[in-house]
């Protein structure tokens, strides 16, 4: 039998890193690891969460780059992670993610041009990606349409 459950909260809980997530019920669709300290890059075991739409990662300390297999979760529908120490280019694959409503990595440092494949986030409502300090993390081109 599977588990019915949805949804992990570790909210608040100065977590450093994420171990064992790979185990979680394909039920899992909601995880939300808001305002820990997870310094370390994006959590490589979250990656194989497919069935997650909604992912919260904001306000830690996460270094390093958004990796390409991100655009595995294919029915991501929210992303949040703004207030990182995030860097490097935003990559291509993020446009597999045409489910995505809520696209949130501002206050990190990204840098380079936005991907074209962000056109094929059909859902889009919000597109945030400001850089945490004036004149780092430049990003260039077209917006989604």
């Amino acid at each position: 039998l599977l588990s019915p459950l949805k949804s992990i909260n570790f909210g608040y809980c100065l977590l450093t890193k994420v171990v064992g997530i790979h185990d979680a019920p394909e039920t899992l669709v909601d995880l939300q690891l808001t305002k820990n300290q997870i310094t370390a890059g994006f959590p490589s075991e979250i990656l194989s969460l497919t069935n997650l739409q909604s992912l919260y990662l904001n306000f830690n300390d996460m270094e390093g780059s958004l990796p390409r297999e991100i655009g595995s979760l294919k029915l991501l529908k929210d992303l949040y992670l703004f207030s990182n120490k995030m860097t490097g280019t935003l990559p291509s694959e993020i446009g597999s993610l045409d489910k995505m409503e809520f696209f949130t990595l501002g206050d990190n440092n990204f840098h380079g041009s936005i991907p074209q494949e962000v056109n094929n986030m059909l859902n889009l409502k919000i597109f945030s990606l400001h850089a945490s300090e004036k004149g780092v993390g430049k990003l260039t081109g077209k917006l989604p349409s």
